[in-house]
């Protein structure tokens, strides 16, 4: 019974993230606000990077906020990410897309100005 309401709530998060009614920090709404905020932060050579991460990294959680690293971290996130995933068995992106994941984030960071 305790796996059925695991699996439940599970599925039911899972499908309020993906209906942007989830947030970062799990509460309603901030998914929402956190795209229209990060769409600012987007310019046009951005946008592949944007979409790029967007794809891969929701995979497994919330499309994450360039902020929430500076910007000497972030390829270290990604590689560690990249990590994760190969070890799991899923798609990876290609060097090329990775540059473009690690060139928006890095632009877009804490201390980017």
């Amino acid at each position: 019974m305790a796996r059925i309401l695991l699996v439940s709530s599970l599925l039911v998060a899972s499908a309020a993230c993906a209906a942007g009614m989830m947030g970062h920090d799990g509460m309603s709404g901030e998914s929402s606000r956190s795209d229209r905020e990060s769409s600012r932060h987007v310019d046009k050579e951005m946008r592949e990077g944007f979409e790029l991460t967007r794809s891969y990294c929701s995979r497994c959680h919330i499309q994450p906020d360039p902020r929430q690293h500076v910007t000497r971290e972030w390829p270290q996130v990604v590689v560690r990410m990249d990590g994760y995933m190969r070890s799991r068995g899923w798609g990876m992106p290609s060097d090329a897309e990775q540059k473009l994941i690690i060139g928006y984030l890095e632009k877009n960071a804490a201390d980017a100005r």
